[in-house]
């Protein structure tokens, strides 16, 4: 049995609210919607390609991948990691360290929070997904909206 409130009328099939409700669903759904939104962007690619993949959803079309200088960026790696405090001072320090790999095969060392501040995020539409049969790895499909280019980008790298 549903329940009813005292502003509302129910007459078959039809059901009339106060603006004052109307205004609290309208915001309760905006508030979903941007959840929902947040969710989607900070989400793990390869986890939610997984869980997609299971319950026979598509994946989000739009994904991002990095580009640094003009050049798009298909991978890193972790050289140094040191996070620790300095025995003489007290004082935390880090120290972090990433290889960058570019499309074009070429490489760069740099810090990983200037690679963070300076980097750009390219939209790309996802075309397509491979998963390595072995190790079960990820990888997209991925068409920059900017100039048509392709590339297939592990799905570690793309956010």
């Amino acid at each position: 049995m549903e329940k009813e409130s005292k502003n509302s009328k129910k007459e078959e099939g039809v059901t009339t609210i106060t603006p004052e409700q109307l205004n609290n669903l309208l915001n309760e759904i905006k508030d979903l919607k941007e959840q929902n939104r947040m969710l989607f962007e900070i989400a793990d690619k390869k986890a939610l390609g997984n869980w997609m993949t299971k319950h026979q959803k598509k994946l989000p079309n739009i994904i991002h991948i990095r580009e640094l200088n003009g050049k798009v960026v298909v991978g890193w790696r972790v050289i140094e990691d040191y996070i620790g405090k300095n025995p003489l001072t007290g004082i935390w320090q880090e120290k972090q360290m990433i290889e960058i790999i570019f499309e074009d095969g070429s490489k760069k060392e740099m810090f990983m929070r200037e690679f963070e501040r300076i980097k750009l995020l390219v939209k790309c539409k996802r075309t397509g997904q491979i998963v390595d049969d072995q190790t079960e790895e990820v990888a997209f499909k991925l068409t920059r909206l900017d100039n048509g280019k392709e590339y297939t980008i592990s799905s570690q790298f793309v956010n």
